[in-house]
């Protein structure tokens, strides 16, 4: 009597299987039963281990051993002992449970190893698991390996993916040279994959030549491809053509010429360009069409990026209209709204309804966000409300979620109000609680120590500034050297001279009738540093 065995939740040791085995099939090691395990493997991470094992020692060892030749007894036509699905299975449940590298080998090892002819369909997968793993190159070669005309859109949309993420043009140009030949060149997908890649990698002249190419063979019938070419603009500084492009898809929409409805992406795309050229007005409007008029309710992600433009175009009652509104109908608000509102009213001066904001806030449990506190203690320092900016801060401290902005932000409010005696204090502060230090950072405490006449200090500054690889701002340096030699560390100034020359030639000049230092800055320009040097005298 056959013992019935639920294969796929137990662990098979290699020296175990032939046993199990016969078990099963009455002594029978066929294909089929080979094919069955490895296969019921494939559906849980560990047992996925089990099946490269029994594949490793037993169906295909580097060297013959007493269970394979029992095995290939069963197997004696010259074909491999897995089966084309088998194995497709097999790299799949690799893919998904992260076994990357065992994939890749398992597709490598496919002619030689098991026997089998990869096919269009493993291409595919292969290609796309090495695009999501950032390895282009190795994507292209498997590229290579194929036939023109055995090619399909799938493959391409992959690789045109790949180029867009690593921002690789030129390659993605090639790669529209081969489709323009192929069987797929009016893909309507990859048109669209093709006009989003030119425009991310910055030009947007090709991705509007293909677009208006589409145009003129009647093929823009996909709100992507609208939406591509919208984002395209926008994304590339062009904002108000993007603004235009839309409302040209819109006039289509009312004339009933295009049967093509804007999706919400299309609508979120639209009022980012509202928002980088700071147009309020449209920006309403647009938020006001989607439900009206297309039946789309904006998510909170919409009303985002409405907060923006109203805070560019420095309209913040509307932006507090907008979010009262919103909070009366019972939309559930986030930190985004209210960070970019305040940071709003910071830049309009509109401190006012910056504390309301600060207040409904704390009213409504708005998620506290390092970014929202940040800009809430540089609202206050703004204003010159220190004491309720490094309340803010010290809890931000106290939690332990203080970082690089949240202290620049207060020491710059210090020497804004001319609190210069709390700067080194905080710095130190910063440096023993290990926060990241930026060159914002070191040049803001270094003018400090300059103007308090901590002449050591400011040169220790420097010198750590350098050890980092960072430039100090040029004419904080020059203050800085200068005040060394004024105090008498001529040394030290000129240790300071010979490491800046090594990023610029420094030559000092003259003392002017103010005992101020002058000196030529030679700077190599990035272009051609061998032909031509930019030249300036500070």
């Amino acid at each position: 009597m056959k013992k019935e065995i639920n294969i796929g939740y137990i662990n098979i040791l290699a020296k175990e299987v032939i046993e199990l085995l016969k078990q099963i099939n009455n002594n029978k090691l066929d294909k089929f039963t080979w094919n069955v395990i490895i296969t019921s493997l494939c559906f849980d991470k560990e047992n996925i281990k089990e099946a490269f094992k029994i594949i490793d020692n037993i169906l295909y060892p580097i060297e013959e051993n007493e269970i394979s030749k029992e095995i290939n007894k069963f197997n004696n036509d010259g074909s491999g002992l897995l089966s084309d699905i088998t194995l497709t299975n097999l790299i799949s449940a690799c893919q998904e449970f992260g076994y990357i590298n065992e994939a890749i080998q398992l597709f490598n090892d496919m002619p030689n190893r098991f026997k089998i002819k990869p096919n269009i369909y493993h291409y595919g997968n292969i290609i796309k698991l090495l695009v999501c793993e950032n390895r282009l190159e190795e994507a292209l070669q498997k590229y290579t390996e194929l036939k023109s005309n055995e090619i399909n859109y799938v493959i391409y949309l992959h690789l045109i993916y790949g180029c867009t993420n690593s921002r690789q043009l030129q390659i993605g140009k090639e790669l529209h040279k081969d489709i323009l030949t192929s069987d797929c060149s009016n893909d309507i997908k990859l048109k669209n994959a093709l006009i989003n890649m030119y425009a991310k990698c910055g030009d947007i002249e090709s991705a509007s030549i293909l677009f208006e190419d589409m145009r003129k063979h009647n093929l823009l019938k996909d709100v992507v491809t609208w939406t591509s070419m919208i984002d395209g603009y926008r994304k590339s500084g062009q904002g108000e053509k993007a603004l235009k492009l839309f409302d040209e898809l819109m006039k289509e929409q009312e004339k009933q010429t295009l049967n093509i409805k804007p999706n919400a992406t299309t609508f979120l795309v639209a009022l980012n360009a509202c928002a980088e050229c700071g147009i309020a007005s449209k920006a309403i409007e647009i938020i006001d069409s989607m439900e009206r008029v297309y039946g789309i309710r904006p998510e909170i992600e919409h009303y985002g990026v409405l907060s923006k433009a109203l805070a560019r175009a420095n309209s913040i009652k509307d932006g507090i209209k907008v979010l009262v509104g919103l909070e009366k109908k019972g939309v559930k608000t986030n930190h985004v709204f209210y960070t970019t509102l305040i940071s709003g009213c910071t830049k309009a001066r509109e401190i006012k309804f910056g504390m309301q904001l600060h207040e409904r806030l704390e009213m409504n449990g708005i998620e506290k966000t390092i970014e929202l506190m940040n800009a809430l203690i540089n609202m206050y320092i703004k204003i010159g409300y220190v004491d309720k900016a490094n309340a803010i801060f010290k809890e931000l401290v106290k939690e332990g979620r203080a970082d690089t902005v949240s202290y620049n932000t207060m020491l710059s409010g210090f020497i804004h109000l001319d609190r210069r005696d709390k700067v080194l204090p905080l710095y130190k502060s910063m440096k023993e609680s290990g926060i990241p230090l930026d060159r914002t950072t070191y040049g803001m405490v270094m003018n400090v120590c300059v103007s308090k006449q901590l002449i050591e200090e400011g040169y220790e500054i420097c010198n750590e500034m350098f050890s980092l690889n960072m430039e100090p701002a040029i004419e904080r340096y020059f203050k800085l050297v200068e005040a060394l030699h004024k105090n008498g560390y001529e040394e030290q100034a000129n240790e300071l001279i010979e490491k800046m020359n090594v990023r610029k030639k420094i030559i000092p000049l003259f003392i002017d009738r103010n005992g101020k230092y002058k000196f030529k800055v030679i700077q190599p320009i990035e272009e051609d540093k061998h032909s031509f040097h930019k030249q300036t005298t500070i």
